[in-house]
């Protein structure tokens, strides 16, 4: 997940991110990212709505290649994430 394509591959490999991050988690075929400035980034499987964009869990593929912002929280910081198997969590800062 994160390459830009969908190929397998058996060891892990960077990840393509101009941001620091500072927490990740993962779910059974999605990704999240926090940046050190509290915004929220998912990629990968998202047809069940785990990514936190309708259009994703709308389009047949259902799936996103590379770390994409979540807009429904542009105007909070998010402090931790946590994805489960078909889902997935957020919590921000008040």
């Amino acid at each position: 997940m994160g390459h830009k394509n969908r190929t397998d591959v058996k060891s892990p490999k960077q990840v393509d991110f101009d941001k620091k991050i500072s927490v990740v988690s993962c779910g059974n075929g999605h990704t999240a990212l926090i940046t050190e400035k509290g915004e929220l980034y998912m990629f990968g499987r998202g047809k069940e709505g785990q990514l936190g964009r309708e259009e994703e869990n709308e389009s047949s593929a259902g799936y996103r290649t590379t770390p994409k912002h979540v807009e429904a929280f542009k105007n909070k910081r998010v402090v931790n994430v946590k994805c489960g198997g078909e889902h997935t969590m957020a919590l921000v800062e008040e």
